[in-house]
């Protein structure tokens, strides 16, 4: 696996944990994440017109090449955890960051390293990478929220993340993943009453 891109799993990790950490503490934060959202995106936008080098240096080690727009990962990686803690009730909403913090970067690093089998319905994904994030989501899961609410995020979020998504698009595995999760999550403990 390239280093930029264990990088950027890495910063993956440490950004979905610091978003766990601080909107599990004190929700209200959802404000000033909404406000680094529409900043990040701004300085986005400033630095493909006009580079900036602190920007430049940061997304030299973290971002991935070919993107529309610099920084388009750290930017729908916001905007899919936005999304799901507006939507849905707290510990849904936390489900789906988790499995987006946690699932996401083993599929990849698993898939890349260890994979061999592609999936039947996206060739460019393996066997091996949502095997990975299902066993990893569920790991992180099962503590917290019982095996019912695990599976179905587990499940739910690799099942969305094995699809084909648009190269360099806002709706990307960051936004749908974490959606993904949540709701499979919501509608497995509204059914059975968890």
């Amino acid at each position: 696996m390239p280093a930029r891109e264990l990088r950027r799993k890495l910063f993956h990790i440490v950004l979905g944990t610091a978003f766990l950490m601080a909107l599990s503490a004190l929700p209200s934060l959802m404000y000033g994440a909404l406000v680094l959202f529409f900043a990040g995106t701004a300085l986005s936008f400033f630095h493909s017109r006009r580079p900036i080098s602190i920007v430049g240096w940061v997304l030299s080690r973290f971002d991935r090449e070919g993107d529309r727009l610099p920084g388009m990962g750290i930017i729908t990686f916001f905007l899919g955890v936005l999304l799901v803690w507006t939507i849905f009730p707290r510990d849904i909403a936390m489900i789906g960051t988790m499995v987006m913090t946690f699932g996401d970067p083993m599929a990849s690093v698993v898939g890349i390293t260890l994979g061999s089998h592609p999936c039947p319905y996206n060739r460019k994904k393996t066997v091996e990478g949502t095997a990975a994030f299902v066993l990893t989501a569920f790991a992180v899961l099962l503590p917290m929220f019982g095996p019912a609410a695990a599976s179905a995020g587990a499940v739910g979020g690799a099942l969305v993340e094995s699809f084909a998504h648009p190269r360099g698009s806002i709706v990307n595995d960051n936004v749908t993943v974490p959606l993904g999760a949540s709701a499979a999550a919501y509608l497995v403990t509204a059914a059975f009453g968890l």
